[in-house]
């Protein structure tokens, strides 16, 4: 379990992969002054967080190393940082020009070697820290695809390419699966019989087990695919649940049709209905919250005006009695707008 401690400790840095389901890849490092400084093992992870006075719970599953996932990470992270620098450079700037003229010479000396690499420095901090992290989020868009049509699975959400050996070698051949030589030339098959979920685990196993780069552009088809861009669209929309989405009932049917029975399904759709109904509590938990603080400020602002007239004592007590009465209100109103969706 990974400890900090002041900024200074191991810790999940996470690759923003996360389709929605709360499992995301990461690297575990080393961590100084909250950044990553060296990086200590790939895994998939899920994070419960246990509130202010309950620790928070990890799920951990080893995967693969990946060069390349330990340069998102770090790049990630270490533009975040230079937001953060930018950031504060530019209170400096301001504190500066707030600050009164009679300051010692020391001061002042000090800060004609700074201001020059500063007003210049800042917002090239800020600016690419930002187009650096917009840039990364775009990236993501891909493997949070891939993710969300391979659905929830015994190795969380992870794609099957970063497994370890041993957990690749328990998924069953293509034969078993889905009735052809290879897992390649199941995808087309799978395209057509309209299981998106299906042409996604096949391109993602071609990848694993048989050759990347072919892997990778069975993967770009299948994702390209209009059928796959309409049961992503669905489904982010909240038009279908994910197995009427991407097509789970056609993966079946197209299994039935080749005689292949008592296969073990790739994915777990009881568990994927448990984490859509909470997803959607978890939303409507958030809607119905920001409708009670809409409510609250301005309640806020109304009481605070009505006791205004009179004196600033019954302004104060009205704004905190109206405040507290308007949010109750628009939290019922919100729980009675959201329920019934």
């Amino acid at each position: 379990m990974p400890r900090m401690v002041n900024g200074i400790g191991t810790w999940f840095c996470t690759a923003h992969f996360d389709a929605g389901w709360g499992w995301d890849d990461a690297v575990e490092c080393a961590m100084f002054v909250y950044m990553p400084v060296w990086p200590l093992r790939i895994i998939h992870v899920q994070i419960t967080h246990g509130g202010s006075f309950t620790p928070d719970n990890y799920q951990a599953i080893p995967l693969r190393w990946s060069d390349r996932l330990v340069r998102r990470v770090f790049l990630r992270y270490w533009l975040a940082g230079c937001i953060g620098l930018g950031v504060l450079g530019a209170l400096l700037l301001v504190a500066h020009s707030l600050t009164p003229l009679n300051v010692t010479e020391k001061v002042s000396r000090e800060w004609a070697v700074m201001k020059p690499v500063l007003l210049p420095l800042t917002p090239c901090l800020i600016a690419g820290g930002i187009i650096g992290q917009l840039l990364i989020r775009r990236s993501a868009r891909r493997e949070q695809n891939i993710r969300l049509l391979l659905g929830v699975h015994n190795m969380g959400t992870s794609d099957p390419s970063t497994w370890l050996d041993d957990n690749l070698n328990q998924i069953m051949s293509a034969k078993a699966l889905f009735g052809t030589e290879t897992y390649a030339e199941a995808v087309p098959q799978l395209l057509l019989a309209e299981t998106w979920t299906g042409a996604m685990w096949a391109a993602r196993l071609a990848s694993a087990r048989e050759s990347g780069t072919i892997g990778d552009e069975l993967t770009t088809e299948v994702l390209e695919h209009p059928g796959t861009l309409d049961a992503l669209r669905h489904y982010r929309q909240g038009g279908a649940s994910w197995p009427e989405a991407m097509g789970a009932a056609a993966l079946e049917q197209y299994q039935m049709q080749r005689s292949i029975v008592e296969v073990p399904p790739l994915f777990q759709l009881p568990l994927i209905e448990h984490l859509m109904q909470k997803k959607g509590a978890e939303q409507r938990d958030g809607l119905v919250a920001g409708v009670a603080a809409v409510f609250a400020l301005a309640g806020l602002g109304l009481g605070g005006w009505l006791g205004s007239m009179v004196n600033i004592q019954l302004a104060l007590l009205g704004a905190v009695i109206t405040m507290i009465i308007a949010a109750i209100g628009g939290a019922f109103l919100g729980d009675a707008i959201f329920s019934r969706r």
